[in-house]
C-alpha cells in the first residue's frame, strides 16, 4: 500500500474474495495507503478492472488466492484503465516494496465504491443491445467465492431464472469441492434441474467453466472458440492443439504464449487483438 501512495498517481482501489484472511489483508494495505485508498468490498477480479477503466482509481489490488484453498492468500495488482502490470513495472513494484518493509502505517481514511454496481454496467454494456436471458434456467456455482452475490444479482437482471450453487462463503469453504475446479458437481445439478447452462467460476470469479444442456463440461478451449473473432486468438502453450485448425476454419489466426492470464493479456495488448484466454477458463 505504502509502494503504490509513494508513487503519487492517485487512488488505489481494493477488492477481495471471501477468504478469512481477505479483511486483515485489506485492513494492512489500506494502512500503508492512509487517505489514498477505495474499498471495493468483496468483488471480481474483473470488477477491480472495472473500477479503474472508469478513472476512479491509478491503481487497483484484488486480495485473493483465485482458484487455492481458503489458506492461502494473496496479492493482484492491477495499473492505468484495468490492465495487468507488464513485468517491467512489477518487478519495479517489487523493489520499492522490499525498500519499505520497515516503514510505518498511517491513519486509515478509506471512501466506498459500489463496485457491483459498476462491475454490472461494465458487462451490461458490453452485451449487444436488446440482448438477455428471458426464460432461460440457470445454474451458477459461485465456488463460495467473490461472485457469490453479484453472480446471481446479474444474471437475474438480464432475466435468467437462477439456480445458485456456492453461495454460503463462511471464509474457509472458498473452491472447496466446488466451483471451476470441481465442475462435475454442477453437471450432476444441470441435469437434474433440466437448466440450459451452468456456469462454474472460481475464487475470485475471474475463470469460467461452462456445463452444456447434457451436462458435458466446456473448459476453456472450448470457450475460446466459441468467443473468438478475427484477426485471432491468443492462447498459451497448454492450450489443444485442435484448437488451431478449428480457428483456422473460421479464418482466425492463433499465437501462443508462456502460461499465466498476464502473458496473454500482454500479449494481446501488443498485437490489439480481441480475445485470449487458457484452458482453466481464464478468458
Amino acid at each position: 500500500g505504502r509502494a503504490l501512495r509513494q508513487r503519487g498517481e492517485g487512488p488505489v482501489a481494493l477488492v477481495r474474495d471471501t477468504r478469512e484472511s481477505g479483511p486483515e489483508i485489506m485492513q494492512a494495505v489500506l494502512e500503508g495507503l492512509g487517505d489514498a485508498g477505495l474499498d471495493g468490498g468483496v468483488l471480481p477480479t474483473a470488477g477491480l478492472s472495472a473500477i479503474l477503466e472508469k478513472g476512479l482509481a491509478a491503481y487497483g489490488v484484488a486480495i485473493t488466492a483465485s482458484h487455492n484453498p481458503w489458506h492461502d492468500n494473496g496479492l493482484k495488482v492491477m495499473g492505468h484503465g484495468g490492465r495487468k502490470l507488464d513485468d517491467q513495472d512489477q518487478a519495479a513494484l517489487e523493489d520499492e516494496i522490499a525498500a519499505l518493509m520497515d516503514c510505518s502505517t498511517e491513519p486509515v481514511s478509506t471512501e466506498r465504491v459500489d463496485g457491483e454496481r459498476i462491475w454490472m454496467e461494465a458487462v451490461l454494456a458490453a452485451l449487444p443491445g436488446g440482448w438477455g436471458l428471458h426464460g432461460v434456467k440457470v445454474v451458477l456455482d459461485a465456488a463460495h467465492g467473490a461472485g457469490w452475490r453479484v453472480g446471481p444479482r446479474l444474471l437475474r437482471h438480464l432475466g435468467a431464472e437462477v439456480v445458485e450453487v456456492g453461495v454460503n462463503p463462511d471464509g474457509r469453504n472458498i473452491n472447496h469441492g466446488v466451483g471451476a475446479l470441481h465442475p462435475e458437481a454442477l453437471s450432476a445439478r444441470v441435469r437434474s434441474e433440466s437448466a440450459a447452462v451452468g456456469i462454474a467460476l472460481d475464487g475470485d470469479a475471474d475463470r469460467c467453466v461452462l456445463v452444456d444442456a447434457a451436462g458435458d463440461v466446456i473448459d476453456g478451449d472450448g470457450l475460446m472458440l466459441l468467443l473468438a473473432r478475427p484477426p485471432g486468438l491468443v492462447g498459451t502453450v497448454m492450450c489443444n492443439a485442435a484448437l488451431e485448425p478449428a480457428l483456422a476454419q473460421r479464418g482466425i489466426s492463433m499465437v501462443r504464449t508462456g502460461v499465466g492470464d498476464r502473458q496473454v493479456a500482454m500479449k494481446m495488448q501488443s498485437l490489439d487483438w480481441p480475445v485470449g484466454g487458457e484452458p482453466s477458463g481464464h478468458v
